[in-house]
Order: C-alpha cells, then sequence, then structure tokens
C-alpha cells in the first residue's frame, strides 16, 4: 500500500508488523502460479469468478502443500503468494518505490520479534542439532561469500541459534531496518522489538514469528491461546503497554509507551522500543545499530 500509486491519499499512517519492502513476485512469475493455481480448481479462466469460495481455498491449500511438502515440484518458492509488480497497482517492488518517496508523508511503526525464525525450527530436531560444518554450508548457499562474514558478526551460543539469529535477519530484521530507513527521509519512524518469549513448549518457541500478535490485539487472553503467549501480571502489562502505543500512534501520530513519547528513529540515532525485554512489565529504549556486514548485503540477499 505505501508504494501503490491507487492508494494515495487513503491513508496517512502505517504499521508494519515483522515485514518490510522486498516482498513481491514479478508478472511472470506471478503468472505461472496463477496456471497452477487454476489447474487445482479444475475449472477454466472464464469459471473462477461465479466459482465457490470452496473450491479457491481448496486450490490454494493445495498449491501450498505442493510448496511446503512436495519439493515445490513446480518451483513456485516457498512464499507462493505475494504481491505482484504489475505496472499499474504496483509499479516496482515496493521499497524501491519507498526510497522514491512513494508513501511521503506517512507515519510508520515497523519492528520485528527478537527469535522470528523459532516458529519453522522449535520443534525441528534436525535443524537444533545442526553443527558448525552445516551453518557455513547453509550461509554459503544462502550468502555467497559474506556467508563467512554474517556467522563472525552473530553472538549466539550454538549453530542452531546462530541460524535462527541469521534467518531472523534475513527475512524480518534486515528489510525493516531498510524500510525504517528508506521512510526516515518522508516521514516519522518508529522502531520496535519484542523480545517476550512464549512459554509453550518448555519455551522452544522464544520470542518467535507472530508472538507479538496476541499482545497487540489483546487475545493472548483467550483460552487456548494464552497458553502460547503467557499468562499473568507481566503479559498483561506488554498488552497494555503495546495497546497504548498502537492506539495513540494512531489518533496522533505520536506513539506514547509507558505514558513517555516514543523517539523517531533516526540514522545517526537508530533507537528501538523493546517490548517484554527480560520479562520486564517496563519497556525500555535501546539501540537498533547493526553489524556491517547486514548493511552491506544488497537487497537481492535479504527478505523471503
Amino acid at each position: 500500500l505505501m508504494a501503490s500509486p491507487q492508494a494515495r491519499g487513503l491513508f496517512h499512517k502505517a504499521i508494519c508488523q515483522s515485514g518490510g519492502g522486498h516482498f513481491s513476485h514479478t508478472r511472470e512469475h506471478a503468472s505461472r502460479i496463477a496456471e497452477v493455481f487454476i489447474r487445482h480448481t479444475g475449472l477454466g479462466v472464464a469459471a473462477l469468478e461465479d466459482a465457490p469460495i470452496e473450491v479457491l481455498l481448496k486450490a490454494q491449500l493445495a498449491l501450498l502443500n505442493e510448496v511446503d511438502n512436495q519439493q515445490d515440484p513446480h518451483k513456485l518458492g516457498t512464499m507462493a503468494f505475494q504481491p505482484v509488480v504489475d505496472g499499474t497497482t504496483l509499479p516496482s517492488v515496493p521499497i524501491e518505490a519507498i526510497r522514491r518517496g512513494s508513501a511521503q508523508g506517512i507515519a510508520l511503526i515497523a519492528g520485528t520479534t527478537q527469535e522470528e525464525w523459532k516458529l519453522w525450527t522449535a520443534l525441528d530436531p534436525k535443524i537444533q542439532a545442526m553443527d558448525d560444518a552445516r551453518l557455513q554450508r547453509w550461509a554459503e548457499r544462502m550468502f555467497g561469500e559474506d556467508g563467512h562474514k554474517l556467522i563472525a558478526a552473530s553472538g549466539a551460543a550454538s549453530p542452531y541459534e546462530s541460524y535462527v539469529e541469521m534467518q531472523t535477519l534475513r527475512a524480518f530484521r534486515e528489510p525493516t531496518a531498510r524500510l525504517l530507513d528508506a521512510q526516515s527521509a518522508f516521514a516519522p519512524v518508529y522502531a520496535y522489538r519484542f523480545d517476550w518469549r512464549s512459554p509453550a513448549a518448555g519455551g522452544v518457541f522464544g520470542s518467535c514469528h507472530a508472538i507479538e500478535l496476541g499482545f497487540v490485539f489483546g487475545s493472548h487472553r483467550l483460552k487456548g491461546p494464552d497458553n502460547f503467549f503467557g499468562k499473568g501480571e507481566v503479559p498483561d502489562a506488554i498488552n497494555l503497554n503495546m495497546m497504548q502505543a498502537w492506539t495513540s500512534f494512531a489518533r496522533s501520530g505520536a506513539p506514547l509507551v509507558d505514558g513517555s513519547a516514543w523517539p523517531q528513529r533516526k540514522s545517526d540515532q537508530p533507537k528501538h522500543v523493546v517490548f517484554g525485554g527480560g520479562n520486564a512489565v517496563a519497556s525500555a529504549i535501546e539501540d537498533c545499530a547493526r553489524a556491517t556486514a547486514w548493511r552491506d548485503l544488497p537487497d537481492s540477499r535479504v527478505g523471503v
């Protein structure tokens, strides 16, 4: 939306949670995905408009199952459904448009969780058993000659934790930082990191992808989900802090945290608010400077 000319004037603030501007498909790749999707519906193109929603959902699940569990036979990629650079609704990759000022005047909050990638690895003992050699091989495949620099920049305690940190940085934190940097030239921007760790399954999920959602919307107390988000005074206080920050930003464009002003993130003052750090009730303001090895990566190496 920040990159689409068709959305200009329809909103004046944005909050981006665990995302960035590096996500998109070309028209050609999107057409391949559409062809596979249509085959799964069993219908022709002309019949899609009147197809029952159940047929469309079943086709969507079938396509995603191929990608996730059948070695992606059509080479659609792990995130088959993404915005498409079509030249009209989305003229270019979002981060490129935002750097050119496509969202001028749109104040922005953006951030990530501390351990995003653990959502997909917490219950995978093979990945958790990763050794240094396997980590090195993965890093070389993913980042080429920069792989060893990124491993060296990691302060994690084990190869598995380094893998989680690097995947979190690659797919989420670095794209978010670049989004904030780009938009800071055109509007106030505010950065956050969410550190509260899920108590579920003995804590193996950590501060994983989506852990902050229950606290933003107050659904962390719901029976069932509360086992994932956590119960008690501290989760409730984090929830209150986040809801106050998000709603004060919506009202005025200047978010409040614990009743105080949330400092803008600037290139020479890279500050962010930490929610749930060290299981603390109060939020903290910390420096969020990035390692040079990550800042120097080309855009083609970050994002999903």
